[in-house]
Order: structure tokens, then C-alpha cells, then sequence
């Protein structure tokens, strides 16, 4: 009993620690802008507690799950290292991958050591995915109504302006939580939240972000199996959208654009869609091209944040990522190992979202858009906590039946 206990215990403790790493940074974010853009004002500390406090919960977790799974030590472990030697084989990059060693926020090493592999140990070591993706529920629903109210706060109280692709970016994850949780459960706060964190997002105008979610709304509806008629009720949802999208695509862009005019918001989206220039690259193009010099030099790789020393030594401006996943697998491990390692990690997600387990399948969907599309318009799949989580969730062993998890689908669904 007592052993039983204490193991509830833990997977609460490690659900927490998933749950702040994947939302506090959202939280800090939407209510660091709620002061200073729309109240004028600072929250002292906030963000260095909000960081510190997630630090020390996801070491603590990694420490107390490290020996849970000895692949994914070894996997950790050969990824610090990694960073290590990076470090000092590249000294012309350091600034760019460490140059304040008390950074917990933009210092890609500090990520890596202090959020993404302790993210990569605690996640494998967790086992119910019904109790964390209700947690999860909750942390989304918290972070969406603070995130939603920021926004309309400060474009249409204060007349501020968010930075639009952090903004776009953090409503991400909370925003298919809650669209999980209404494919299920069919709750209407959830479809609320969601519906207002995309329009959000929307009005906002990363490209990517609105991308990612779009290529998740699309799939999840397709591959959806509610139970009763959700599911063909959700296929005809999109048909419908599909038709008006194909038959009227002008008209809903003209009045998309008046409306955001009318509201005197600027969407990057709605107006590159509106000028034809949705594709462009913002000098993506030039860091391929520069990627791509760098592995015809030397098709053996260059290790972890090889993207960002070829980038830098090859006719480009800065140290920065690929912005592709692609070309940073392959920057970084060589045109021969990214090969094998990329067709195993296809491999383990195709099985990954075949599963019968409907909470395993709704964490990892969520955790999809920001964790894995997000990785090919921006972000960098080294320093990417939600990639990590990815990882660790395809490539453990998933013990639980199908039975198990509908016998708990049907017991939620009477509470």
C-alpha cells in the first residue's frame, strides 16, 4: 500500500515537472506583457523565479528517474557530452551557444543541460498518461485564459503590440491541450479557449505557429476516431471548411484583412497571404544555401550545433540555426548517420500515433505542433523541450492495454 502510494506520488511530481516546463514559460511571458506593455509596470523577480523554480523541479525529477532507463542515460549523457566538445572545437561560435553562463533563457547550452535533457529523463520514466494529460488540461486552460486576456489587454486597451512570434508560439501547446481534451470530451470551454487562442494567434501572425496548428487541425480531424458521431461530424466540419476555403479563398482573405484593419492590428499572416508573400523565406533561403556548402565540405557533420558553425562560416551573417529539422540532422550527424537516425525517429512516431492508448496519443499530439512542425519554420530541435518530451514518449517501452485505457476513458467520462 505504502509502495503504491509513493509511487502516485512520483508520477505527480514528475507530471508537475513536465506540465511547468511545457506552460510557466508561457505564463511568465503573457504576464511579464501584461504589466510592462499594458500596466506600465515591473513584476520584480518573475521571471527569474518562474525559470529557477523550473530548473529545480526537472533536475530533481531527472535525478530521481535517471536510473529508470538506461538508454536514455546513455542517450543524455553522450548529448551533454556532445555540447561539450562542441564548445571547444568551435571556439568561434561560443558566444552564440554560450555566452552567459547564468542564462537559463536564450543560452542554448544552459537549455540543453538545465531543461531539455532532464525534460528527455523524467518523461520516459512517466507511465500515466491519463493523470498527466489532466494535468495538463488544466495547466493549458490557466495559461490560454491569461495568454487571450494579455492580447486583448494590450492591442486593445493599452494600444501595445506583443512580439508576435513569442506570443504565437507559446499559445501553441495550450491550444491543441484544449482541442485534445474537446475531440473527447467534447467540453465547450475547451472549444472557447482554443477557438480564441488561435484567433489570437491569428491576429498576431507568426507564420509558423499558425502553420503548425493548421497541419495538426487538418490531421487530427482526419485521423480522428470519437466515439458516436463525432467522428464523421468532424470529417464533415472540415469538408465544409475545405469548400469554403477553395471556393471562396478570396473573399475570406479580403474580409480577414478589412477586419484586422478595423481593429488596427497588422497580422504578418493575413498580410503576407494578401501580398503573395506567405513563402518568402526572411533569409532562410541564404542559411540553406550556406548549410549546404558546409555538407559538401564535409558530408561527415559537425556535431550538435553544427548547423550553427557552418551557417557562421559559410557566407553567412551570424551563428544561427537551421530553421529546418532536415538540414540541422543532417548539419550535425553527417549525410550517413542522419539517414538511419532520422528513419528510426519517423519509424518510432508512425507507431507512436497508431497506438490504441487515447491519453498516450493525446500528450503526444499536443506536444506535436511546437515539438516537431514548429521545428521547420523556426526553433532548433537541439534546444526544443517539447522535442525532447517527443523523443522520450516514442522511444520508451508503452506497457498499458488498450483496455486499461478505455476502461479509464469510460470512468472520466462519467465524472
Amino acid at each position: 500500500m505504502q509502495q503504491s502510494q509513493n509511487k502516485k506520488t512520483n508520477e505527480r511530481f514528475l507530471a508537475i515537472s513536465f506540465c511547468a516546463v511545457l506552460f510557466l514559460p508561457a505564463v511568465n511571458n503573457f504576464l511579464n506583457c501584461f504589466f510592462q506593455m499594458g500596466m506600465d509596470a515591473e513584476v520584480p523577480y518573475l521571471t527569474e523565479t518562474s525559470y529557477i523554480t523550473m530548473m529545480l523541479l526537472g533536475v530533481f525529477s531527472a535525478l530521481r528517474s535517471v536510473t529508470k532507463n538506461a538508454g536514455i542515460f546513455f542517450v543524455s549523457a553522450l548529448i551533454l557530452v556532445g555540447c561539450a566538445v562542441s564548445y571547444f572545437i568551435y571556439p568561434e561560435m561560443r558566444k552564440a551557444i554560450y555566452e552567459d553562463p547564468v542564462d537559463l533563457i536564450y543560452n542554448p547550452i544552459n537549455r540543453v543541460v538545465f531543461f531539455c535533457v532532464p525534460a528527455l529523463i523524467y518523461s520516459a520514466a512517466l507511465t500515466s498518461y491519463d493523470g498527466l494529460f489532466a494535468l495538463m488540461t488544466k495547466w493549458a486552460r490557466v495559461t490560454l485564459v491569461i495568454g487571450v486576456f494579455t492580447f486583448y489587454y494590450v492591442y486593445f486597451v493599452a494600444d501595445g503590440i506583443l512580439q508576435y512570434m513569442v506570443f504565437s508560439y507559446f499559445m501553441l501547446t495550450p491550444i491543441c491541450v484544449c482541442f485534445e481534451n474537446y475531440l473527447q470530451h467534447h467540453q465547450k470551454k475547451d472549444l472557447v479557449l482554443y477557438l480564441l487562442g488561435f484567433f489570437a494567434i491569428l491576429l498576431c501572425g507568426a507564420r509558423g505557429a499558425i502553420l503548425s496548428f493548421l497541419i495538426y487541425f487538418v490531421i487530427r480531424l482526419l485521423s480522428h476516431k470519437g466515439k458516436g458521431n463525432s467522428a464523421p461530424i468532424a470529417k464533415l466540419i472540415l469538408a465544409f471548411i475545405l469548400f469554403l476555403v477553395i471556393f471562396f479563398w478570396e473573399d475570406i482573405l479580403v474580409w480577414l484583412y478589412d477586419f484586422t484593419v478595423e481593429l488596427g492590428i497588422d497580422s504578418r499572416f493575413i498580410t503576407s497571404l494578401i501580398k503573395g508573400t506567405l513563402s518568402e523565406s526572411s533569409g532562410r533561403d541564404t542559411i540553406a544555401e550556406a548549410i549546404f556548402k558546409g555538407i559538401e565540405s564535409n558530408p561527415f557533420g559537425y556535431g550538435l550545433f553544427g548547423d550553427r558553425y557552418v551557417v557562421g562560416s559559410f557566407d553567412f551573417r551570424g551563428y544561427t540555426y537551421a530553421h529546418n529539422f532536415f538540414l540541422e540532422i543532417i548539419c550535425s550527424f553527417g549525410i550517413f548517420f542522419s539517414i538511419p537516425i532520422l528513419l528510426m525517429f519517423f519509424n518510432k512516431l508512425f507507431k507512436a500515433i497508431s497506438r490504441k492508448d487515447i491519453y498516450y496519443n493525446r500528450v503526444l499530439w499536443s506536444l506535436i505542433p511546437y515539438g516537431f512542425f514548429q521545428l521547420f519554420f523556426s526553433s532548433s530541435a537541439i534546444e526544443n523541450v517539447a522535442f525532447y518530451m517527443i523523443c522520450a514518449i516514442i522511444f520508451k517501452n508503452n506497457k498499458r492495454s488498450s483496455g486499461e485505457t478505455e476502461r479509464i476513458e469510460k470512468n472520466n467520462e462519467g465524472m
